[in-house]
């Protein structure tokens, strides 16, 4: 089934509005940095964190 961007972005922002949490329309995009950040966190050595 071929979804179009928008349809997904307006169903998180629609998503987002009801469960109260602010993300100012960015949709899909703020999924990607929450992922690196979480996977960073995980991988990095306490040394390169603080680098």
């Amino acid at each position: 089934m071929n979804v179009s961007y928008s349809t997904v972005q307006d169903g998180i922002n629609v998503a987002c509005k009801r469960a109260g949490v602010t993300q100012a329309d960015r949709g899909c995009h703020g999924f990607r940095h929450a992922y690196v950040r979480e996977r960073m966190d995980q991988l990095m050595t306490s040394e390169q964190k603080q680098i």
